[in-house]
């Protein structure tokens, strides 16, 4: 959370944001905060419901910021727009090649903090230059039912499955012929 009444003006560090992608009840941006580059989640102060729910899914999984998880830099609120910056990690997969095996640890992980991400699609895992995979966006993520994972979750099996594909399905975007 940022800003209080007493903040100076001094302490302001500029914030230039660059539209990545339009969704029903938010805005992708991604930029600079001063020589940190940032991805920003941004919604009307309408929705700001929507950005509370996330946030309380990446304080759930704190531990992991950094490790699979992308690390929020702070909450911004003004008069009508809301935003959740979060530290760049990479960039949006843009197929499951040799990352299911990744893909499913990271949703393990998740499972073992009672979340059930509800999301898995491409643009939500991020790739960096080193070959690191990062999740993100948990807008949709609920607890488990039964609250913990167990043999009927059917997210985490649907991954295990896709964690050794068949060859020819190797090229597939999962998001295609599995997910949905």
């Amino acid at each position: 959370m940022i800003g209080s009444e007493d903040d100076s003006q001094d302490d302001l560090v500029p914030l230039e944001l660059k539209a990545k992608a339009v969704a029903h009840s938010y805005t992708v941006h991604c930029g600079q905060l001063g020589s940190q580059r940032v991805v920003a989640k941004v919604v009307r102060k309408d929705n700001l419901d929507v950005l509370d729910d996330e946030v309380r899914w990446y304080r759930k999984v704190e531990y992991l910021w950094g490790k699979g998880v992308a690390e929020p830099s702070g909450l911004y609120q003004g008069d009508d727009l809301a935003l959740l910056l979060l530290k760049h990690q990479g960039e949006p997969l843009q197929t499951w090649c040799g990352q299911h095996a990744n893909a499913y640890r990271l949703l393990t992980e998740l499972h073992r903090c009672n979340m059930v991400h509800h999301a898995i699609e491409l643009d939500h895992f991020l790739l960096d230059d080193r070959g690191s995979l990062t999740i993100i966006d948990f807008k949709e993520a609920t607890p488990h039912i039964f609250g913990r994972c167990n043999s009927i979750c059917t997210e985490n099996f649907n991954a295990e499955r896709c964690s050794h594909p068949h060859p020819l399905n190797e090229g597939k975007n999962m998001v295609d012929f599995r997910w949905r």
